[in-house]
């Protein structure tokens, strides 16, 4: 048995997402499979090359608050038999999405 090595929780999640590279126009959807304090895995049905910068809009369809978003850094991405993507990303910034205009 492989002992864990993270230093937190990986909590499941199924939430949508949405993401981009910043400096482009171009959204990609996704799903979220588990999310930490230090990190995220996204199924994807678009590949990103490790080392890119993505901003994250998690949706949370289960409670009554705002979306966060997410600024993270892809540290690997893997295909899948299934045609999608997953990619593991080291989340740098977390906010509320209505705390996004108050920076």
């Amino acid at each position: 048995m492989i002992k864990e090595q993270r230093l937190t929780t990986r909590h499941s999640s199924d939430s949508g997402l949405h993401f981009s590279i910043p400096g482009t126009d171009t959204q990609f959807e996704g799903e979220c499979i588990n999310i930490s304090n230090n990190g995220i895995l996204i199924s994807s049905k678009s590949p990103v090359n490790p080392g890119h910068v993505i901003s994250i809009c998690l949706n949370n369809e289960t409670m009554a608050s705002p979306p966060l978003n997410i600024l993270a850094k892809t540290i690997w991405s893997k295909q899948q038999p299934s045609g999608y993507c997953h990619i593991g990303a080291s989340i740098k910034v977390v906010m509320a999405a209505n705390d996004v205009n108050n920076v």
